[in-house]
């Protein structure tokens, strides 16, 4: 498939308007190949991700976190940023990255944890102001409710993570609001709406005082909140390309983070890597 026709289809699944204005998702690099095969899915870049793309002979990289995020003054390998972008024009290899559009997909980040946590989103948190159907973040309203102590072993187990929590209004959860990734510009939005948990990541000190015996947050971490993200988005092309791509699901992890006591939380995150590799 020609690269345009595959960028077409990206954009047609996850439209650009429903991102972030400040955001820099899309084509981030180009390659000369005239058709693509191989593509390659991850949910960010590291050296060893890229020797695993092209083991496969990737033609195309799909990343959920840009890669360049901010314009280049310059490119140099003594960078992150420069070393890894030099080396997929090095070895040709596009770029795509799909980021907050997918967050704000009808079955975008937040609806994927909500799926691997058991529960059936309700609603959105936010829904899109430009197109009907997307949003940020999910609302999950139980029927029976869940005791506090039960959501943060399901959390912890489902994300293979340490988790940090504060004490809410209530020991019995009914009503949860999910923001994958970065989420504390909506603690308010939760709390308005009445929930008696916020689950997301990178909360800081104050934002737990905040609302102290109003209403708990759970962090599970960054990462740990969106590692099912690459899959869902592969398995949502899959629907939409026709026969003759691979679609590629990286195995190579890439959380930064390390944990101390280890507890086997990274040997976890492996483990579900491995499970759908290739």
């Amino acid at each position: 498939m020609e690269l345009s026709k595959l960028v077409n289809i990206f954009e047609q699944e996850f439209p650009p308007i429903t991102a972030w204005s400040d955001d820099s998702i899309g084509l981030q690099i180009s390659n000369s190949k005239s058709r693509i095969k191989n593509v390659y899915f991850t949910l960010e870049l590291n050296e060893d991700s890229i020797s695993e793309a092209l083991s496969y002979s990737s033609d195309l990289i799909v990343i959920f976190h840009p890669l360049i995020f901010r314009p280049l003054s310059t490119i140099t390998t003594d960078n992150r940023v420069g070393n890894l972008v030099t080396k997929l024009i090095k070895n040709d290899i596009g770029l795509y990255a799909i980021h907050t559009n997918f967050d704000s997909h009808p079955y975008g980040t937040s609806y994927e944890l909500c799926k691997q946590l058991g529960f059936i989103k309700s609603k959105f948190l936010v829904p899109d102001d430009n197109i009907d159907g997307y949003g940020m973040g999910v609302i999950i309203e139980l029927k029976n409710s869940i005791k506090l102590n039960e959501l943060l072993e399901k959390v912890t187990d489902i994300c293979n993570s340490p988790l940090k929590y504060n004490k809410g209004r209530t020991e019995n959860i009914t009503k949860i609001a999910i923001i994958g990734g970065s989420g504390s510009s909506y603690i308010p939005e939760a709390l308005n709406q009445g929930c008696d948990v916020f689950i997301t990541a990178d909360i800081k000190y104050h934002d737990y005082h905040s609302v102290e015996g109003k209403m708990a947050i759970i962090d599970p971490g960054h990462y740990e909140m969106e590692q099912f993200v690459p899959m869902a988005i592969k398995n949502i092309l899959k629907e939409r390309l026709e026969e003759g791509i691979n679609l590629i699901m990286g195995s190579v992890l890439t959380n930064p983070v390390n944990y101390y006591p280890q507890h086997n939380y990274k040997e976890s995150q492996i483990k579900y890597l491995n499970n759908y590799k290739g």
